[in-house]
């Protein structure tokens, strides 16, 4: 195992690497450029063939910096690896090494942009499913998060190569372009584990995704839309009855949530919208929310009893078996 991921690796930590190429298991670089990733895969004995790590399983590439351009690599230099995380990979390396490990690949964590001109590569290719993946995390190329609607489009056919995945974490902001169209996303039945960082936004958009995954056991959402109400006021009876009637029957087994953001407005409008939140799927068991996620008053505790406490919610019998955990 070598990991030095603070590092920018000079030529004697590429040494270091490529003579411990036959016997790693794990490396973590950080800082690297295309040159690097040449120096690391060339062959000096035969230079149509790659340098090959057959016993590399764990490869973390962060910081990539552009250089030198890439040659075209002949062999797969990585042909055991299950776990790539790579951050702004160059397309030409990510795209040879995603293919020829597709079979054995089971955690991805790569960049947006990287990973959609993958996926054109492999679409047009006819290149089969990631068989056993089973944690896919893609990421903004951009701070902002934003992404391209028909990215967001193209990442419905990403999660279609992977029937087998457990574990799906989409770091999008809200407004990315993605959020509308989560809902009707073919989120793998497999998939147990979901987080989607700030987006979406509303308390129906959180439920159709529950609805749209059955398997799901946590979740991790933003919220920032509650239910119709004036600011200072809880929504009314009616409007909690809606909720409750539309989502009554749906087969989930959601148990665990977990708020990335909370900004709504209103202290009793916050309490109210993560209570009927918890009221729509009865194998709820509890909600967290970090400490960095709102600043929340010392009153919480007591608008979360009020709401629980009302009427519309007497036949709502899980609902007070529910554990709400969050950081004062």
């Amino acid at each position: 195992s070598i990991a030095i991921p603070d590092v920018d690796p000079d030529e004697h930590i590429v040494e270091l690497i490529r003579s411990s190429s036959q016997s790693l298991e794990r490396l973590h670089i950080g800082h690297v450029t295309d040159f690097d990733i040449v120096c690391l895969v060339a062959n000096s004995r035969s230079p149509e063939q790659s340098l090959v790590y057959p016993r590399l399983k764990h490869l973390v590439a962060d910081n990539f910096i552009r250089g030198a351009s890439l040659p075209q690599l002949l062999s797969n230099p990585f042909p055991a690896l299950e776990t790539l995380r790579c951050q702004y990979l160059p397309t030409r390396m990510a795209s040879f090494v995603l293919r020829e490990n597709r079979a054995c690949l089971r955690h991805l964590a790569i960049d947006m942009t990287t990973m959609l001109g993958v996926l054109r590569a492999g679409i047009e290719a006819g290149n089969g499913p990631f068989a056993n993946l089973n944690l896919l995390h893609v990421h903004p190329h951009h701070a902002s998060g934003v992404i391209a609607k028909q990215d967001a489009l193209l990442l419905a056919e990403l999660l279609e190569l992977c029937p087998h995945l457990s574990t799906l974490r989409m770091e999008l902001s809200l407004g990315s372009g993605v959020e509308d169209i989560l809902p009707t996303l073919r989120v793998p039945l497999a998939v147990r584990h979901l987080d989607l960082m700030l987006a979406p936004r509303t308390i129906g958009q959180v439920a159709a995704i529950i609805c749209a995954c059955p398997q799901l056991v946590g979740l991790k959402f933003g919220l920032v839309d509650g239910p119709d109400a004036p600011v200072d006021d809880p929504p009314t009876d009616e409007t909690i009855q809606r909720y409750l009637d539309a989502y009554r029957g749906t087969a989930s087994g959601i148990c665990h949530l977990e708020l990335t953001l909370l900004h709504i407005d209103g202290h009793r409008r916050r309490a109210e919208s993560i209570v009927l939140l918890a009221a729509m799927f009865p194998t709820l068991i509890g909600v967290y929310i970090p400490w960095r996620v709102a600043d929340l008053e010392d009153r919480f505790a007591d608008d979360l009893r009020h709401a629980i406490d009302r009427p519309v919610y007497k036949n709502v019998t899980h609902l007070q078996g529910v554990l709400y955990d969050w950081d004062s």
